[in-house]
This record gives C-alpha cells, structure tokens and sequence, in this order.
C-alpha cells in the first residue's frame, strides 16, 4: 500500500543523508537502534496478505536482513481481537523495544490490546500484557494476574522496559473495551501514560504510576502518542493525536470527519 515507506534514511540535524536502507516489506511506525549498531524495524511480510506483524533486524553497515520475525508464527491470529482487528490488519505492531538483560523483544499489538514480549534467540512468546477477553484459554499463561487494582491499557503505543524492568506505555483508551458498544465514549474518555511492574517468576502485574487519567478527555488521543524515559521519576508523555469533531471529543483520526480541530500535548513530568 503507497502508505508504508519503503525504507528507513539516517541523517544529521541538518540535513545530510548518511545512510538509506530499503526494505522488501517497507518500514512503519518504529525502529530501535540496539547495541552493536544493528536495527530492529517494524515491517511486513506483503506475502503473508497481513500487514504490521513482522520485524526484521538489518545489519547497520551493509542493509542486510540478518533476523526476521513473524508474528503470525508466535501468535494465534484470530485471538483477543478488538474493534479495529480486520484480517489484513490483525495485530498492528506499533512499536519495538529490545531489552539486553533478558535478551527479548517488546512489542504492542494495537489491535489486540497487548503488548507482548518475545524471545530473541529461540522467538518464543513469554508473556502478554493486556486483558484475557477474547483469547482461547490455552493462552490465559501468558497473561499476568494483577495484585492491586489496576486497568488494562487499549489500542496503546511506545511500549517500552525501563532500567528496573517496569513496563512503560502510553494507553490510549480507545473505548476501554473489546467493542465499541460496551466501550466508553471519547468525551468521557482519557488516554495516559502508565507503568507496571511486573513479575515474570509468579506472573503477577501491579499498576505503579501512571499520568493522564485525571486530565479526562483534554489529554485522549485515540491514536499515535508516545511515552519517553529521561531518567528515574521523569518522564515525557505525548498524547499525539486529540481531535475535536463538529465541537465534540472524537474517536477518529484527523480527516475521517468533518470540521475537524487536531491538537498534540506533550507532557514533561519529573518527582
């Protein structure tokens, strides 16, 4: 589709090209630079007739692909779907985070309402962050169970691990429910961003900070955004798509509607 980008460019801030790198699945919504300088690019498989379930690793100096991830392989692609699950566009991956120390790949199925986290070496599945509805109980082991009261995060971005091993991700919201009639309406809805700690020994989740829930529906964005770690207790959160439809709070993206306002609010908290 003319909407993905064939590749990935790297420049300096004025300007000058250093590298391109052109890829056969093209490149969307995220890249993580790793430690040996090689990078790990949300892509597609356009053979498999999805989109947004693959990542592929390319080695910095030369372009090459030396790893390819498909999700379609790891995941059940019928389960724990959302409202905007279609066949074509079942998982959409919006973002991927590797962690060194334990050697795994982070990444955040928007339209599933998880965020999983994947092997490097064997690509095995070892947990999924999210809500259980509508996945097969044969995967219920892969969901953590909470100890405190805590809310799930829908249609999230940026998931990412943090240096103690917490989750950050920015939650957008989007009806806070597998379906749209059961779901909360944009008006009254809010979007934030919210860490878990987890624990992978018992499998249990507890919610341990989060910013954006008592801001209502000035801060929710039903689409894009972003989480940033600057260091212990400072963060940036970017609620990157908040759109005002007709004078009203709206769920969809700029340019679905008429009369449409389009705002982006980044936040910098610290302490």
């Amino acid at each position: 589709p003319p909407y993905y980008m064939t590749g990935l460019m790297e420049m300096d801030l004025l300007g000058k090209v250093y590298y391109e790198y052109s890829l056969p699945g093209g490149y969307h919504h995220d890249v993580y630079e790793m430690e040996d300088g090689n990078l790990l690019v949300a892509s597609d498989n356009f053979e498999n007739g999805t989109v947004e379930d693959y990542v592929v690793e390319i080695d910095r100096e030369t372009g090459e692909i030396v790893k390819e991830i498909d999700l379609t392989k790891i995941l059940p692609v019928d389960d724990g779907d959302n409202a905007y699950t279609t066949k074509y566009d079942w998982f959409h991956n919006n973002s991927v985070w590797y962690d060194k120390t334990t050697n795994s790949i982070t990444l955040s199925g928007r339209h599933k309402d998880a965020v999983i986290n994947i092997d490097y070496d064997s690509l095995e599945l070892n947990w999924i962050i999210g809500s259980k509805e509508n996945w097969n109980t044969d995967m219920h082991k892969y969901f953590f169970n909470p100890t405190n009261p805590l809310e799930w995060q829908w249609a999230q971005h940026a998931a990412m691990v943090l240096p103690n091993g917490n989750i950050f991700i920015f939650d957008n919201g989007n009806n806070r429910s597998k379906t749209i009639e059961n779901g909360v309406k944009a008006s009254e809805n809010y979007s934030r961003g919210v860490i878990y700690d987890i624990n992978t020994s018992d499998m249990t989740i507890s919610q341990v900070w989060e910013y954006g829930k008592k801001e209502g529906s000035y801060f929710y964005s039903p689409y894009i955004s972003d989480v940033d770690y600057l260091s212990d207790n400072h963060y940036l959160i970017h609620s990157g798509g908040h759109v005002i439809s007709n004078g009203e709070v709206s769920n969809e993206p700029a340019g679905m509607t008429d009369n449409n306002v389009l705002n982006s609010i980044t936040v910098e908290i610290k302490d």
